[in-house]
């Protein structure tokens, strides 16, 4: 039967070929019997897009990666008779946001599998051509070693994130190594072997599947992937393999399977792996297992297709992993991989088949001897009508059941294939505190009196909420966005719902919670667990009009394995799912959600096989009575089991706060495991100590031990890991209860521990510390970033102290010194910042647009400390400490001192000239007009999608302190440039102009502050500067640049050609440079810019970086040469009139047209010949490629395909006569349009040098007006009201407000302007603050009393010309409204109006 589970088609995915069906048929002709699609996973950055896929946006991807699910859900039904087929998606992982998004597609579209593939090496791609391949090389210095580990490091973030079933092309990376050319083999070495073993004992562990990949002989290697000497590795450890073709067309499929045959067989694999639909149970849709294809090199699939000659028929099939076999006497339970309910979707393994209800309660009935006419939940099994208890059994099914529990913990059991014990509900009420005696006394209920889950699910669901919330700051361990999870009531009076503490959440929340009615109330998180994953949200009882739920009884009691669940909530964002399941462990380890993640530990946790998936988080686990006998928390990504936690700390918490008390939490910073007595004795645990324990309890199995201590915590120095855990303050302790009990009990007091070290009994004393103590609930906002303390959470990860400054988001400050999300501060400005008291103090001792050093290290190397230089810059945002509220959950801002503001008084910095030695001629006459420009965006505005620019520039006027660039290094006005002058002196500069259509930018900076630094005005030649002059092709010219290591680089060289520059309309719309002819040179150096000059070093040209898009809309970049010709009339009005040129434009791209194209167009003879006679350069004129802009007199004017001949009478025959034009409002031209020559009198549109002067944040979204670019995308503007970016967190992203948005009405007011915008917010918060005021500040009937918290409808319109309605619920506390105005008399030309 083989199979391939790695396919593609050309249908979704630009480098493929056909439809998908084909792909369907091809595996039919083959007579597989089963096949998996697992088209590519789309794509959420246009720079990552592949060159193939021209024209597509990222939404496109998305759209195609729906229409592919659906396409392979159709083929299933049609050919799912025929072969078995499997929907799943090969993976990326390109960002560190890349897991979260996978983990949302396998939600959304409930994809059967994943095959594991790392494509990209720090966001390049390394398999798409031997190019790109050595430019990763280049990037990591030449060092392939380097790269390979970087490789095998994200492998394994993609392996811990997602837990992919089937792992793709192991060692990818080596596909375009030059194995040939006697290039060593990185592999070969020890530390990457290491990285690589790392992996592959990683993906054995949570049960992943090896592809054996065929296409590897396609690209020239020598094996199918992985290479013979990874796979070896992968066998000798026991590893799962499959096979697969990694087919890209009907045609592949099954490609090169001969020589995988022969591979195989040569390897000595004879059993293969493969995954399919998992057989009976309750619901088999979107579960899969994995079975044992036995002896499959001899199957007769080879025969059949010729790719082998060997007997076939003999392959055997087994179930694996827990399916149900009377002889399966040696299954082994794989380690469970994990993720949270709320963000990860859970894709079954396998699924034992259960038995018929009667055969289950005709075993039952043997295994207690009942005899006939006893009920079972409704059924009747016989003729007697009532019997006792005792006659039944039930009190020793009681104990045999107690038993199980208990053995459990010794014998874990395999949840995959234990059946259900009994359809018989577990302990009613009824049967509360009633002991066995008791019990068999009591009649068994008539069946007209049974539990039924019927009542019971509809009285529970009106108690049941989805909650919808905004994570509106990074903090701790979570990120900012949005989610939607599950609560329940447990307080119906004091409005008190439960759900978990990834949903309630320690970073500060906005929430509402939606009852089954759709009645919505806001949330106050009130209490969130510093460890165990459960928190308290409360809402306004009185918000709640046409509904009283009723509180859901606590019983954690009653947890039983066998027990019958219904897991009630949001699942995958359902409103309403009902999942059922069976209790199968009692005692499972927390889940483990990754390094650096919130985790829970110090506790059990109960598992059964419901597959609650993301957005279940919080949801209770019912009985038939309707008693919650645990929480849900988290569940497997590789199976159905889902993890519950138990509720024993739970009912102590809910019951503190609702009574208004403090829930006291102790720690000794210190991480517990239970072990069993077996691992124990290898621990040294003497047998005297197991006798006396296994008396004193003698349902328990183990002990605790104690897994981990924090450096400089309470137990630091006094417990290790690895000493078992005895006594607590004289009392024997066997479970994370009772100790727990004792932590909390003894806050602020010491403890005394006894434990076993070894072959000694031990006893010391510990101080018990506040749990909360050691909790962030304060953080500081700081330029747009976001810093707290280092929770226990993340110490713990990490096995460092707690306490420093952790940054959780870094923002526009912290990310000017390259202090990322995970750093530890450890000093700013050499003041230590062990607290956040500290750390203000230092930030406010500072001087505004200061640089400093910040010394951090990253948490993931916390041995490597590093310095860094920060740009003191806080004027762009606030500067304020936030403190959470515990009784309203509300975090309270308190403003903090900012800066010292810049001194007024200049002072003058000198350095010595920055000389170059005479062998670098002509550079030495050029370097002392060289300076280096750092620019620092602080938000996403004028499409900008990086915040971080460098490059060299040139002074043009020392007298005035102006510097020319390119605007791939001052891209917008909007920013910090620090401009370093002699290579020691870094001054604060600011944007004086932007050309709108050539690639130059002017920044000033004051020249008092370098004093008598020996500087110079770069040298033009005259001639050159003039216009008289060009550079042409076969010039020569010397390069004189400045390398990525900022050190200078001359090259002699030539001019190669000389053409037009070709950009590409961008996404999103920014600054492209066009009309203007480039220059290429031979032999073009490696630098980021520079000039062209003379062997005397005169100038003769600009060298640049001009920054565009390729086909798919990924950022490039092409060095340039341009005439500084472009920089004449800028120079000559800035001289004489100190000021800048008006610049005029016709609005209209150009390009060239050849005269024998122009001669097939209609142009004369005698016009050709005009123009010959006076031309001394190439036979091209210019036409109309398209128009910039449909709104203005010169779109009405011209047309596309117009060919200009002339310009106030003069014949245009060079690109700089009409790519701009300077004071002049009208210009008439003659012009060639279909074969006749007309003429027109045209008017210019004046552009703005500098074009976006106001921004305003509202809601979360950055709105300004159209610029430049955004009017050349789109036929018509709708408004002057453009979003151009929202910030993750805010109700404009959690409502749906994206950027390309216009806005053009809001509740229902028309808005054309952001005057209009502006002053139509203003009216209608007035008007709905006094309907508040009027009603007692019942709000809108939101259930809110706030006026920060309503809902305003916009009407916007896409770039499409779609128009949609969006609600927004307001939020003035978190997101306040702000102005940023240009000013020139503010620190870097703007100035913010934090409240409008």
């Amino acid at each position: 039967m083989p199979f391939t589970f790695h396919t593609h088609s050309g249908q979704f995915c630009r480098h493929a070929k056909g439809s998908l069906e084909d792909v369907v048929k091809a595996a039919l002709s083959q007579k597989m019997l089963v096949l998996g699609l697992s088209e590519h996973v789309p794509r959420s950055r246009a720079e990552d897009l592949y060159p193939e896929e021209a024209g597509m946006t990222t939404s496109d991807l998305h759209q195609a990666f729906g229409d592919y699910v659906s396409e392979a859900r159709r083929l299933r039904e049609k050919y799912g008779d025929q072969i078995e087929i499997l929907i799943g998606a090969e993976t990326e992982l390109i960002t560190d946001a890349t897991p979260a998004e996978l983990k949302a597609l396998r939600e959304q579209y409930k994809l059967d599998y994943f095959v594991g593939s790392v494509h990209h090496i720090d966001g390049m791609a390394m398999d798409f051509s031997q190019e790109l391949y050595d430019k990763i090389v280049e990037r990591f210095g030449g060092d392939r070693a380097a790269m390979f580990r970087r490789y095998f490091d994200q492998q394994l973030v993609l392996l811990q994130t997602i837990q992919p079933e089937i792992v793709g092309h192991f060692d990818l990376v080596r596909i375009f190594h030059p194995y040939s050319q006697g290039v060593a083999d990185p592999m070969a070495q020890a530390e990457i072997r290491s990285l690589a073993s790392r992996n592959i004992d990683y993906a054995i562990a949570y049960g992943a599947i090896f592809e054996i990949n065929s296409r590897a002989w396609k690209k020239g290697l020598r094996d199918a992937y992985p290479q013979r000497d990874v796979l070896r590795e992968i066998l000798q450890k026991g590893g799962r393999v499959t096979i697969s073709d990694d087919s890209h067309s009907a045609q592949d499929v099954g490609m090169y399977y001969d020589r995988l045959h022969a591979y195989l067989v040569e390897m000595g694999l004879r059993d293969l792996h493969y995954l399919r639909r998992a057989k009976g149970g309750r619901d088999t849709n979107n579960r899969i297992e994995a079975c044992l294809l036995k002896n499959a090199v001899e199957h007769r699939f080879w025969t059949a297709n010729g790719y082998a000659s060997v007997g076939g028929g003999n392959a055997v099939e087994q179930p694996q992993d827990g399916q149900s076999r009377s002889d399966d006497s040696e299954r082994q339970g794989r380690r469970s991989s994990h993720r949270r309910s709320n963000t990860d979707s859970s894709v079954p393994a396998t699924s034992a088949p259960k038995k018929d209800k009667t055969d289950v309660r005709a075993d039952t009935s043997r295994r207690l001897s009942i005899g006939e006419g006893v009920v079972y939940s409704g059924a009747q099994i016989g003729k007697r009508r009532s019997i006792t208890y005792a006659e039944a059994g039930m009190a020793a099914r009681r104990r045999s059941l107690a038993y199980s529990d208990l053995m459990a913990v010794f014998y874990p059991p395999n949840t995959m294939s234990q059946p259900t014990v009994t359809d018989l509900p577990f302990e009613s009420r009824a049967w509360e505190g009633v002991d066995d005696r008791q019990l068999e006394q009591m009649p068994i209920v008539e069946p007209g009196a049974a539990a039924s889950w019927e009542p019971t699910l509809e009285r529970a669901i009106k108690s049941i909420v989805s909650i919808k919330a905004q994570c509106v700051r990074s903090f701790d361990t979570e990120t900012s966005g949005t989610y939607t999870a599950t609560g329940f009531v447990v307080d119906a009076e004091a409005g008190l719902i439960l759900s978990n503490r990834h949903v309630v959440n320690p970073a500060p929340i906005v929430a509402q919670a939606i009852f089954v009615n759709y009645e919505e109330v806001e949330l106050q998180p009130v209490y969130r667990d510093p460890v165990h994953d459960f928190g308290l949200f409360r809402y306004d009882t009185k918000h709640l009009r046409f509904m009283q739920p009723e509180s859901i009884h606590l019983a954690p009691h009653k947890a039983k394995v066998g027990m019958e669940i219904r897991v009630v909530g949001n699942d995958a964002g359902e409103k309403l799912s009902i999942l059922a399941g069976t209790l199968a462990r009692l005692d499972r380890p927390a889940p483990d959600y990754g390094i650096g993640q919130y985790n829970d530990f110090n506790t059990f946790y109960l598992q059964a096989a419901s597959g609650t998936s993301g957005g279940s988080s919080g949801s209770p686990v019912l009985d038939i009575y309707g008693d919650a006998v645990a929480l849900n928390a988290g569940g497997s990504s590789k199976a159905a089991s889902s993890f519950y936690l138990p509720l024993n700390r739970i009912v102590r918490a809910v019951d503190l706060v609702r009574r208004g008390e403090h829930v006291q939490r102790g720690t000794i910073q210190t991480e517990f495991e239970y072990l069993s007595y077996d691992e124990l004795r290898r621990l040294g645990l003497d047998m005297t100590i197991e006798t006396k324990m296994r008396e004193t309890f003698p349902a328990s199995q183990g002990m605790l031990a104690v897994r981990s201590a924090l450096p400089k915590g309470p137990a630091d120095g006094s417990l290790r890991a690895g000493d078992i855990v005895v006594a607590v303050n004289g009392q024997p302790v066997i479970d994370f209860v009772a100790l727990e009990d004792v932590f909390d009990a003894s806050v602020g007091r010491d403890m005394h521990v006894s434990v076993w070290r070894g072959a000694k009994a031990y006893s010391t004393r510990i101080g018990v510390q506040d749990l909360h103590a050691i909790t962030p609930s304060r953080y500081i906002e700081i330029g747009g970033g976001v810093v707290n303390e280092v929770s226990y959470q993340v110490a713990r990860s990490y096995g460092i102290p707690v306490g420093g400054i952790y940054v959780a988001s870094s923002g526009h400050t912290l990310g000017s010194a390259s202090v990322w999300r995970g750093s530890v501060i450890q000093s700013i400005g050499g003041e230590s910042t062990p607290d956040l008291d500290s750390f203000a103090r230092a930030v406010s001792g500072l001087r505004e647009c200061s640089r400093v050093p910040v010394k951090f290290f990253a948490l993931d190397q916390p041995y490597k400390p590093k310095v860094m230089i920060m740009s003191v810059s806080t004027h762009w945002h606030a500067f304020r400490l936030a403190e959470r509220d515990a009784v309203t959950g509300l975090w309270r801002y308190t403003e903090l001192s900012e800066p010292m503001p810049p001194e007024s008084t200049v002072k003058a910095q000198l350095a010595s000239a920055w000389q170059l030695p005479a062998s670098l001629a002509p550079g030495d006459k050029v370097w002392p007009s060289v300076v280096l420009i750092d620019f620092h965006i602080p938000y996403l505005v004028d499409g900008m999608k990086s915040t971080h620019f460098l490059g060299p520039g040139f002074i043009i006027d020392k007298r005035r302190g102006l510097v020319v660039c390119d605007r791939d290094t001052v891209p917008i006005s909007v920013g910090d440039v620090y401009i370093t002058v002699a290579g020691s002196i870094v001054l604060l500069g600011s944007v004086d102009f932007l050309h709108p259509v050539y690639n130059f930018a002017i920044v000033r900076y004051d020249p008092r502050q370098i004093g008598a630094t020996p500087v110079e005005d770069v040298r033009l030649h005259p001639d050159y500067l003039s216009g008289e002059r060009k550079l042409e092709q076969g010039d020569s010219v010397h390069v004189v640049a400045v390398s990525a290591d900022q050190s200078p680089v001359v090259r002699r060289t030539r001019v190669s050609s000389r053409a037009m520059v070709s950009t590409k309309e961008c996404l999103p719309p920014r600054f492209r440079c066009l009309n203007v002819e480039g220059l290429k040179l031979n032999d073009q150096p490696s630098c980021q810019g520079g000039v062209l000059c003379d062997a005397d070093g005169l100038v003769t040209g600009l060298w640049t970086s001009v920054s565009s898009q390729d086909a798919n809309n990924k950022d490039v970049t092409t060095m340039t040469g341009f005439d500084i010709s472009i920089l004449r009339e800028t120079m000559r009005s800035v001289s004489t009139a100190s000021r800048y040129p008006d610049i005029y434009s016709l609005d209209v791209e150009l390009w060239t047209i050849r005269m024998a194209a122009a001669r097939t167009l209609g142009l004369s003879t005698a016009r050709i010949d005009q123009i010959e006679a006076q031309s001394n350069s190439t036979n091209r004129l210019l036409y109309v490629l398209g128009m910039l802009t449909t709104n203005t007199p010169a779109a009405a004017l011209l047309r596309t395909g117009d060919i200009i001949l002339e310009k106030n009478d003069c014949l245009v025959r060079d690109v700089d006569q009409i790519g701009i034009i300077h004071g002049a409002e009208n210009v008439d031209l003659v012009v060639l349009r279909d074969g006749k020559e007309v003429r027109l009198s045209v008017p210019t549109t004046r552009l703005d040098p500098v074009e976006t002067k106001h921004v305003v944040h509202w809601s979360g979204a950055l709105v300004q007006e159209p610029y430049r670019a955004v009017q050349e995308q789109v036929r018509a503007l709708p408004s002057s009201i453009y979003v151009s970016c929202t910030l993750y967190g805010s109700p404009a992203n959690c409502y749906g407000l994206r950027p390309g948005m216009w806005i053009t009405e809001v509740e229902s007011i028309p808005v054309k302007s952001i005057a209009d915008f502006i002053h139509t917010l203003k009216r209608i918060r007035q008007t709905k603050d006094a309907e508040d005021a009027s009603t007692g500040g019942s709000g809108s009937g939101s259930g809110s009393s706030s006026s920060t918290s309503r809902y305003v409808r916009l009407t916007v319109v896409n770039r499409n010309e779609i128009t949609r309605m969006l609600s927004l619920r307001l939020d003035s506390h978190y997101w306040p409204p702000w102005e940023l105005v240009i000013d020139p008399t503010a620190i870097a030309g703007w100035r913010s109006i934090r409240y409008l």
